[in-house]
């Protein structure tokens, strides 16, 4: 399968995977989940986009892997994902930021529903949404996931709010920070450790940031 890459200048990178590195990509995000505390009781739905990104069918790969209940929405209408939380009970809700925000200000208009943690990742999220966002959703915690299309696989993931940063994948990836100045901070480089059909080796991102042992 082929999917491109827009976080790129010119034209886009294209990134190959076979289904066997899919399948095990959903596997590392099975483990995510457990990570955050999910268990078979929890349910789910994905509004990652399932268009020429990878975001969309990583996450269904790592519900799929996990065993829980899903629904592959995609990234439609927030309204249709909202008129259907309480019709099949999710309590867990994946998006980007900006999609999440959209959602949960029609959750603010017309009322929430008891969400147990919303998942966002292939963009920023605004500092000022994760506590408003958390507050609507009546405590739901928000966690940010780090990944792109050329990693195929996340990063790095939030797993509790008091990590100030994401903690590292490191069965999938080799972390380095190239040219760090004083305080440790430099362009992120990584290596995939499994990839196959396209490895990357000391992939420049253009990312800035810092390792925290």
């Amino acid at each position: 399968t082929v999917f491109e890459s827009s976080g790129t200048t010119g034209r886009n990178k294209r990134v190959y995977f076979t289904q066997d590195e899919l399948n095990d990509i959903g596997v590392l995000n099975a483990l995510g989940f457990y990570l955050w505390g999910l268990k078979p009781t929890d349910r789910m739905v994905n509004a990652f986009d399932f268009c020429i990104w990878i975001p969309g069918i990583v996450t269904q790969k790592g519900i799929e892997k996990s065993h829980l209940f899903g629904m592959a929405a995609g990234k439609i209408d927030p309204m249709e994902v909202y008129k259907r939380i309480p019709v099949y009970n999710f309590n867990v809700v994946l998006g980007e930021p900006t999609w999440l925000i959209k959602l949960t200000e029609i959750a603010e208009k017309h009322g929430s529903y008891p969400l147990k943690l919303i998942i966002a990742g292939a963009e920023g999220m605004p500092e000022a949404a994760r506590p408003w966002i958390e507050k609507v959703w009546q405590g739901a915690k928000v966690r940010m996931v780090y990944a792109s299309v050329e990693s195929g696989g996340t990063i790095g993931g939030e797993i509790d709010a008091q990590c100030n940063g994401y903690h590292v994948d490191e069965n999938s990836f080799l972390i380095e920070i190239a040219n760090p100045d004083k305080d440790g901070y430099g362009e992120i480089v990584f290596t995939t450790l499994s990839r196959r059909t396209m490895p990357l080796i000391r992939y420049r991102n253009r990312d800035v940031s810092r390792l925290i042992e």
